[in-house]
C-alpha cells in the first residue's frame, strides 16, 4: 500500500518523511506506523483507535477549511443514510446531495409527487442542517400525460 503526503515514518526513515522517499510500505509496516501488533488482520475498532489517536496529534491536524469540508463530507452522509433509510434505496439513486456549511443541497428527477417533500423533511431532521436547497423535480410517469 502507499502511503502519500507528509508526516508519515517507516523503518527506512523515522520521523517525517516523504512518501516517494519511503515508497511502499507492506501491511507489517503499516501496522507499525500505527503502533498495531503484528497479529494478521487487524480488527476494525482497533483501526479506528489507532486513527483517532493520530488524529489528536498536532502534526496531523487539519486547517479551517479543511475541517470545514470534513464536517460538509460527515453531515452529507448522515443525510444520505437517513434518506436511504426513510425513502429507500431505489428512490435516491435519482437523488443527488450535497452540503455546504450546513446547508443540504438535493438535487435529482423523480416520478414521486411526495418524494422532494419528504426527502426535505427528512434532511430538515438531521442535526447540523441548517438549510435546504431542494432542486428535486417532480415529472409525471408515462401513464399520466
Amino acid at each position: 500500500m502507499k502511503i502519500h503526503g507528509r508526516g508519515y515514518g517507516c523503518r527506512k526513515f523515522p520521523g517525517r518523511i516523504d512518501a516517494d522517499k519511503c515508497g511502499e510500505l507492506t501491511p507489517q509496516e503499516f501496522k507499525q506506523l500505527l503502533h498495531l501488533p503484528d497479529v494478521g488482520l487487524v480488527p476494525v475498532d482497533a483501526c479506528v483507535r489507532a486513527v483517532c489517536e493520530l488524529a489528536q496529534r498536532k502534526r496531523f491536524q487539519d486547517d479551517t477549511a479543511t475541517k470545514s469540508a470534513l464536517a460538509d463530507k460527515l453531515l452529507e452522509m448522515k443525510v444520505r443514510a437517513t434518506l436511504i433509510e426513510g425513502i429507500g434505496s431505489g428512490e435516491m439513486a435519482a437523488i443527488t446531495l450535497s452540503a455546504d456549511n450546513g446547508k443540504i443541497i438535493l438535487e435529482g428527477t423523480t416520478s414521486n409527487d411526495a418524494l422532494p417533500a419528504r426527502a426535505a423533511k427528512l434532511a430538515r431532521e438531521i442535526e447540523g442542517v441548517n438549510d435546504i436547497d431542494n432542486r428535486i423535480v417532480s415529472v409525471p410517469s408515462r401513464g399520466r400525460f
